[in-house]
């Protein structure tokens, strides 16, 4: 906006009072005095001015006497000046400017609170009361005025090393309290100096300020800087030394007019005895050229002040050198419009790593198309996703007060309560809270989360689509696995948000076991590999170092510049220590006692001694603050300090000395120590036997006060050696972890109550599963099994449901030996035993086949039975399911005699649930031939599962009716069928992730045969970030083959490809023969597509023994697929050498078995394979016939990979306009499936043809 249109045409308009502001000539009608402001007290007005009414109160929340400043007009510009007051001053804590405490709002109402100074003006207090008019009599005390001007100097350089100006120094803002403190206040003007604003007028034409005591700049409506601040300062020393302010004779204007022309005359022209230097500098202040005036730090010197003694600015506020690691930022910032991109900025405490974080922050918070959100964690926080609650807490706000309702609902996902079950603040939002969508109370533990993060990932992706986001975690060394659980999940996303993420993190953070060594792990492996960028914070340098000093020094003389020097040495490139020494030096020029040895300015010295000036009762809030672990609330340390007579007073030192922070200034607002190394001392100032009095003391204390805060209750109490109580709350706080999905924490919480050997023995066994549900549901699934098997030695009604989940678990995680044990004691416990050899294997699966047989399909009526009978057969479906894709022999035997006592049994769920079994193992079998008979039973087993209303049997059948689908290559049907239990499952079922799972890797299956390649890829990195959660090698496998082939394949990404097949070769267990074959074919597969046929023929024939041996060969597809990968690698072999005939016949057997398989996509892939060898055989004809009947099988199947190459293929051989419509068909194909290499990807699907 340009300059002129912050004010109206002609000259400013001035009050008729010089010594009014502006806005005063104006003032409203009087307001009536409120009894009450919020919960606070009014006792009495202390003023009015032109913003608003100044009140004395009682906080009843504190029991503390304040100021509360209200406004009494709300119009827009006054209730930002307002606001702005107040928001300026917030980050200012110096005892020669007024604390301010806290903004309220309530709609109807504005005020903040700050400080209660009781006093008098400047002029008063050093001239006594007027004689006449503005007349006083010159101050005689000239140590006084000394003392009060330094003070004064001291403040006003304080808010300017703040960024700030106050643009209204005046006597009336300037009071001197009874204790000879000078306080500077209302800062109704105030602005941060250095942004390009036309400052000296209102919106309508008037003048800011008080033209008495107003520089000659801000009187002209121009640019406004800290000189015209200490021009008011020259002002106040002027009317001090003479008893009368500068130009006091003339009129308004004709004072305007000298003031911007001229200097007034010299103090001692009017009044004898006039200390040369305070003349001198009361002189040179009120020269008309602002440029042309002692600057602050020039002024102080003058004056013998400390700027910034006891506060001033936070060493994180003074920000020096660090220029690489902010291009660095400022990079990642562009890149981050772009795609996600992750900044660690790491480094020992106290190197800079937040102050960079903030500047870095403050710098891009600027603009006016970003949004910054930050958050910080502390050491012993116990909420659920910590690292992320700040941040959340901040968003929350942010949507709550915007105030475009249809934005807001633009940035919302359909599951946003989902997101607000993680963080409750959410629910404060009205949008979300009026929200629609899905309940919060998802059957599956594991999929609520993953709902969630994903809906997190879609809003903040909203949000990101429209502003610039960055997230800022400081101290992300203290967060928690569920936090980096959380933060990978949505930067894993397949279409994350544009975000980018600085987190703060000390040096050793990315150990093994740590939270960020578990996001970096979660981000691993993405469709795209994520931005991470390390920033490593060494020591400043020196030169750098020193400037900093010298900036937190207040001064560039020799003297400054020589003890600069040794602070330097001392801090050893720590910006924190720095700091600290700073104000030790300060202290001890300033003549304060200390007890330590002041002649050496060491560190051990600065913290040591700040700590030895602390009163006895200020010192205690210190330690409780420390033993809670860096963060407590106001009151509770209060009220362990104090007792029954809290004294907020105690905790304003802390923040004072710049040794404590505050959320706030209500008692229920938190309390932290302000620095780690002060934490750090003051613990190790306390013995065992103070540690365990505290912790008790503070446990004792938020029970008195009913926090439910059951993690730090369970910590203090177990801290203080109160096991009994601790382990109580110990459970509850685990409970409470549970219920919020945080299953990393709810786990080391359960094996903390452990650990304390306070349970009665009946609960060992409950509170053992407990803590195995929690790892189960984190995807530790082998320390889950193990407790759970832990849980079963303890005995009790659960003892065989907990040793089936163990067995469940460890099969599914591929520890096969171990699953099997834990099988084999479930099935002990009822009755039934793993077969101790094939042999045996089969003996059981012929004699219950031959039960069967007599018996036939039909159950017997359900009737009431032995529960035992249901435990058994439910055992024996996870023997079944458990050992089919690992041991196929064994797990048919277990699935025949599942059916044979299911169907003797009767219950309808169980039926259902054998006879789907029994339909897929038909065709598994017996491919097409048993198709019809397959679908009946699959029929019969879905109409008794509707009569059930059981929604896992429903489940359970549609999973088969799925799986009878790809026995006959049928993908489309068996996709659709598998879509729909996987609705299933996940809507209506709970404990059934490992269905889940094998849907959504069989569903992937097929879309790889569909050739459906953009959902294929992004099925296949969902199905990884699935098994992160819960592994699953079996799932895990198949996305891995799925990436390792067409999926990367199609748009050239080779090494990725690559990468993905060594991964799916290290991880998944050779046990799982089905991977195996996967594996082999794959991988022969890529080097076809790398055009490296020999390679891919050798490998063949190095694999074919093992291949050989395999039971699944048994299984009609999947030696479908073996013939193919034979037949394929001797093609492509045969393209490579001088004569071919060799390999063709070795392509000959598998291609015949191919074109006499029962299934339409085998014969298809026999004629494919038969057209390659007729074509290398010169048999052109044959050849082309052979590839129409393939693209007609391929086709009937849907499987447009295949057909396209086919296609390709057939449009090489035919040539003329036949040729011509086949290449622009199957180029139509591959543009589909994002193919970027058609003659490589035809390679890899239809070797053989031509000649290298």
């Amino acid at each position: 906006m340009p300059p002129e249109s912050h004010h109206r045409d002609g000259p400013p308009q001035v009050p008729s009072d010089p010594t009014a502001t502006m806005d005063e000539f104006s003032a409203p009608p009087p307001v009536a005095d409120p009894e009450r402001l919020g919960r606070f007290r009014v006792v009495r007005r202390l003023g009015q001015g032109a913003m608003g009414v100044v009140y004395e109160a009682l906080d009843e929340g504190r029991g503390q006497r304040v100021a509360i400043k209200a406004m009494h007009r709300l119009g827009p510009e006054r209730v930002y000046r307002f606001k702005r007051e107040f928001r300026a001053l917030t980050g200012v804590r110096h005892p020669n400017v007024v604390g301010l405490h806290e903004l309220v709002s309530d709609g109807e109402q504005l005020f903040f609170t700050m400080e209660l100074v009781r006093g008098t003006d400047f002029i008063t207090d050093l001239c006594g009361p007027a004689i006449q008019g503005r007349r006083h009599p010159p101050c005689r005390d000239r140590e006084r005025l000394r003392s009060v001007m330094r003070q004064l100097a001291d403040g006003v350089q304080a808010i300017h090393e703040a960024g700030i100006l106050h643009r209204d120094i005046k006597p009336s803002n300037v009071l001197v309290a009874t204790d000879g403190r000078v306080v500077l206040l209302d800062f109704g003007l105030v602005r941060e100096h250095g942004v390009d604003e036309h400052v000296g007028v209102t919106a309508d034409g008037a003048l800011l300020g008080t033209p008495m005591y107003m520089a000659p700049e801000q009187a002209t409506g121009g640019q406004v800087g800290p000189p015209a601040d200490w021009y008011a300062v020259g002002e106040l020393l002027y009317h001090a030394l003479t008893g009368v302010p500068p130009f006091h004779q003339l009129g308004m204007l004709a004072m305007l007019a000298a003031k911007r022309d001229t200097t007034p005359p010299p103090p001692s022209t009017l009044v004898d005895d006039v200390p040369l230097d305070l003349e001198a500098l009361c002189v040179a202040l009120l020269v008309p050229d602002a440029a042309a005036r002692p600057t602050g730090p020039e002024i102080v010197a003058k004056l013998g002040a400390v700027a910034g003694r006891g506060g001033g600015l936070r060493v994180g506020e003074a920000f020096h050198g660090r220029s690489k690691e902010l291009a660095v930022l400022r990079d990642a910032y562009v890149q981050a419009a772009r795609e996600p991109v992750l900044v660690l900025i790491e480094g020992p405490s106290g190197i800079g790593k937040t102050a960079l974080a903030q500047h870095f922050a403050a710098e891009v918070a600027g603009r006016d198309d970003a949004l910054v959100l930050g958050g910080r964690c502390s050491e012993r926080e116990s909420i659920p996703y910590k690292a992320l609650d700040a941040v959340m807490d901040a968003l929350a706000l942010r949507l709550g007060v915007h105030s475009d309702p249809r934005y807001v609902d633009a940035l919302l996902p359909r599951d946003v309560r989902s997101i607000a079950r993680l963080f409750p603040v959410l629910r404060g939002v009205p949008a979300i809270a009026l929200a629609a969508g899905r309940r919060e109370d998802d059957p599956e533990p594991v999929d609520a989360r993953r709902r969630a993060i994903a809906a997190l990932a879609d809003m903040l992706a909203r949000i990101a689509d429209r502003r610039r986001l960055v997230i800022r975690i400081d101290d992300f060394q203290w967060a928690d696995h569920d936090s980096a659980v959380l933060l990978g999940g949505v930067l894993r996303q397949v279409d994350p948000p544009s975000v980018l993420i600085v987190l703060t993190v000390r040096d050793g953070a990315q150990r093994e076991g740590t939270p960020l060594q578990r996001l970096l792990a979660e981000v691993a492996e993405r469709d795209r590999a994520l931005d991470v960028r390390r920033l490593s914070l060494g020591p400043l340098p020196a030169a750098e170092a020193e400037e900093l000093a010298l900036e937190l020094l207040g001064a560039r003389a020799r003297r400054a510049r020589a003890l600069a020097r040794d602070i330097v040495r001392e801090a050893d490139g720590s910006p924190f220590f720095v700091g600290e020494l700073v104000r030790y030096a300060k202290l001890l020029e300033s003549g304060e006692g200390l007890a330590v040895d002041q002649s050496v300015v060491s560190l051990d010295n600065v913290i040591r001694g700040r700590l030895a000036r602390l009163p006895a009762l200020v010192r205690r809030v210190l330690d409780v603050a420390a033993v809670a672990g860096g963060r407590t609330t106001q009151r509770i340390a209060l009220s362990v300090a104090c007792g029954v007579e809290p004294d907020p007073g105690a905790i304003q030192r802390l923040v004072d000395e710049r040794l404590a922070r505050v959320g706030g200034s209500n008692l229920d607002d938190s309390l932290e120590i302000d620095h780690d190394r002060i934490r750090e001392t003051v613990l190790a100032q306390l013995d065992a036997a103070q540690l365990a009095a505290l912790h008790l003391d503070i446990a004792n204390a938020l029970s008195a006060a009913g926090v439910a805060d059951e993690p730090a209750l369970a910590h203090h109490f177990r801290a203080a050696g109160e096991n009994r109580l601790a382990k109580e709350h110990t459970l509850a706080a685990a409970d409470q972890a549970a219920a919020a999905l945080a299953f990393d924490r709810a786990a080391e919480l359960y094996r903390i109550a452990l650990s304390l050997e306070m349970l009665a023995a009946s609960d060992y066994a409950e509170v053992e599963a407990k803590m195995a549900d929690a790892l189960a549901n984190a995807g530790r699934l082998l320390e889950a099994a193990r407790a759970y098997r832990r849980a079963a030695e303890r005995g009790g009604p659960l003892a065989i449901e907990w040793r089936r989940r163990a067995a469940e678990h460890l099969l599914t995680a591929g520890y096969t030996d171990e699953g099997r044990a834990a099988l084999d004691e479930a099935l002990r416990a009822v009755g039934l035993a793993l077969p101790t050899s094939n042999t045996r294997a089969i003996g059981s699966l012929l004699l219950d086949r031959a039960r069967l047989a007599v018996s036939g399909l039909r159950p017997q009526p359900s009737a009431a039975g032995d529960e035992a009978e249901l435990v058994r057969l439910d055992v024996c479906w996870a023997a079944s399911r458990g050992l089919v894709f690992t041991d196929g022999l064994v797990g048919a035997a277990f699935h025949a005699q599942h059916l044979r006592l299911a169907l003797k049994r009767g219950e309808p769920v169980r039926v259902a649930r054998a006879l789907a079994a029994e339909a897929h193992l038909m065709t598994a079998l017996g491919a097409d031939a048993k198709l019809a008979e397959a679908d009946a039973l699959i029929e019969r087993a879905r109409a008794i599962a509707e009569s059930t209303g059981s929604a896992y049997a429903r489940g359970i059948v549609a999973e088969c009716a799925g799986s009878v689908a790809i026995s006959v290559g049928d993908w489309a049907r068996a996709y659709e069928a598998l879509e729909d239990a996987t609705s299933i499952f996940r809507e209506h079922c709970t404990g059934v992730s490992h269905e889940i799972g094998i849907c959504r890797a069989h569903s992937a299956f097929c879309l790889q045969f569909l050739g459906r390649v953009p959902e294929l890829r992004e099925r296949a990195y969902a199905l990884l970030d699935e098994t992160r959660d819960r592994p699953n090698p079996y799932v895990s496998g198949f996305a891995r083959g799925i990436l390792g082939n067409m999926a990367l394949l199609a748009p050239d990404r080779v090494d990725e490809a690559a990468e993905q097949l060594s991964i799916y070769q290290h991880d998944v267990p050779r046990r799982f023969e089905a991977h195996l074959i996967n594996y082999v074919c794959q991988t022969a597969a890529l080097e076809r597509y790398r055009g490296r046929a020999e390679r891919a023929w050798a490998m063949a024939v190095d694999d074919r023994p093992r291949v050989a041996k395999l039971g699944v060969r048994r299984s009609p597809h999947a030696n479908s697929e073996i013939l193919l990968w034979q037949a394929q690698n001797a093609l492509a072999g045969a393209t490579v050498v001088r004569d071919p005939a060799s390999r063709l016949v070795d392509a000959e057997r598998p291609i015949d078995a191919l074109l006499h398989h029962p299934s339409v996509f085998a014969r298809a892939y026999g004629e494919l394979s038969r057209a390659g060898a007729q074509a290398l055989s010169g048999r052109t004809d044959e050849a082309v016939a052979a590839l129409e009947r393939a693209i007609e099988g391929f086709e009937q199947r849907q499987m447009r990979a295949f057909a396209a190459a086919a296609l390709r293929r057939l449009a090489a051989l035919q040539g003329g306009s036949a040729g011509r419509e086949a290449q622009a068909r199957s180029d139509a194909a591959m543009a589909t499936m994002g193919v970027v290499r058609p003659d490589a990807f035809t390679d890899m699907m239809a070797p053989g043809f031509v000649r290298a």
